[in-house]
């Protein structure tokens, strides 16, 4: 399988974990918002997302993943305004520990 693929099946399947965990109705789909106004997570509820990915990735992936920074705390960054972002920020972060 694909990064890319593996990448968006670990993201849909926290989504499912997410919903069933805090009761939502996010949607799998690259247009769904994960931080901003748009989200239907919490700032608890982007973190344990957040955690929740890292752990996964770095296990399927065996690499060391950071999401939350200096950048994203500060509002810098934008990988986690929506699943499209997180997955095109993830591919790169992945291939780039992989290679």
């Amino acid at each position: 399988m694909k990064i890319e693929q593996k990448i968006e099946q670990i993201i849909y399947k926290i989504i499912g974990e997410k919903n069933n965990e805090l009761n939502l109705s996010m949607e799998k789909s690259l247009k769904t918002n994960i931080v901003g106004g748009k989200s239907q997570l919490d700032s608890l509820g982007v973190f344990s997302f957040v955690l929740e990915l890292e752990k996964i990735i770095e296990n399927e992936f065996k690499i060391d993943l950071t999401l939350i920074n200096d950048d994203f705390i500060n509002d810098s960054s934008n990988h986690l305004d929506n699943v499209k972002k997180l997955k095109l920020f993830l591919i790169k972060e992945v291939s780039k520990k992989t290679v």
